[in-house]
This record gives C-alpha cells, sequence and structure tokens, in this order.
C-alpha cells in the first residue's frame, strides 16, 4: 500500500492499514472522521513522524492501535483525552519515541482497559499516576524499555482489576 491519504470519508468506522509504504500519520485521522471507532495502522517500517494531535479529536475512537512502525516523538497528551471512549492504546513496536512516559495529572482514562508501550526505548521511572488515570487496566504491557525504579504503590490501590503486567 502507498501512503495514508489525507481525505478519507467521513463516515468511515474502522480503518485497517498494513505495510504502508511510507509517509505520516494525516492529522485528518482523527479531526475529519468523528464516527472513528477503530484506527490500525500496523507493521510499517516506513511509516514515520509523529502522532498527530489530531487523533485526540476522534472522541468515538475506541482502539488504537499504532504498532511496529518508526514513529517518533512522544505520546501526545490529545491521547489522554479520549478517556470517555477508548479501551485500547497500543503503540508498542516504535523504537523512536522514547523519552519518558509520562501521564497528565488531568487525564482521566476511565474506559482504557489495554496498554501496550512496549519497545518504544522509553526511559525513566513507570508513570505514578497511570493507574489513577485509568482504573479499569486489565493489561500493562511496557517491556524491552529502558524503565528504572520500582513499581509504584499506588499501582496496587489503583489498578485493581490489572491481569497482565509485563514490565522485563
Amino acid at each position: 500500500l502507498g501512503t495514508i491519504p489525507s481525505a478519507l470519508p467521513m463516515g468511515l468506522t474502522s480503518i485497517r492499514l498494513e505495510a504502508v509504504v511510507g509517509g505520516t500519520i494525516p492529522d485528518v485521522l482523527g479531526r475529519g472522521l468523528p464516527a472513528l471507532h477503530s484506527l490500525v495502522l500496523s507493521n510499517s517500517p516506513h511509516l514515520i513522524g509523529t502522532i498527530p494531535e489530531g487523533i485526540g479529536s476522534a472522541l468515538s475512537l475506541q482502539r488504537l492501535k499504532l504498532t511496529n512502525n518508526d514513529l517518533s516523538g512522544t505520546l501526545p497528551d490529545a491521547l489522554w483525552r479520549l478517556g470517555q471512549t477508548l479501551h485500547v492504546l497500543d503503540v508498542s513496536g516504535n523504537p523512536l519515541l522514547g523519552g519518558a512516559l509520562t501521564v497528565p495529572e488531568w487525564a482521566e482514562m476511565e474506559e482504557l482497559t489495554d496498554l501496550g508501550a512496549a519497545r518504544c526505548n522509553f526511559t525513566g521511572p513507570l508513570p505514578v499516576g497511570l493507574c489513577a488515570a485509568a482504573p479499569d487496566l486489565d493489561d500493562i504491557i511496557l517491556g524491552d524499555n529502558a524503565l528504572t525504579g520500582t513499581l509504584p504503590e499506588s499501582w496496587a490501590a489503583a489498578c485493581g482489576s490489572i491481569r497482565r503486567l509485563n514490565l522485563r
């Protein structure tokens, strides 16, 4: 498949693209698609650039998987605004994300059950506020990063439904 087009039908509810030849993620995937429930862009090592802030405008988004690409930068704050709808957030396998994995203090991710951010070169301590922001997390997959420190004590009380935790 070539690049991701910047103009798409507004009624799209699901997009799944694999092996995209190159390019970036157009901002329209969030801002211009109000009915979008699922966005999966994976296994595209030439998909570059940052995760656009516009993704945070996809207020119906339930599943966001941007795995095994070559995305850079950090997780935009806009992602943490999708707390009323987003169930799955997986950015695993984007080795250029890096930096500290942070969760804004104002984040409320009540619906988030699965968080994947393995193999992203994240560094520093585990985000203390993660479980307070997303208390219904079942799966936290943060393995193969350079995270340091100990498991935050706050996670024990705030992440009561956790079933799978991968920090290796």
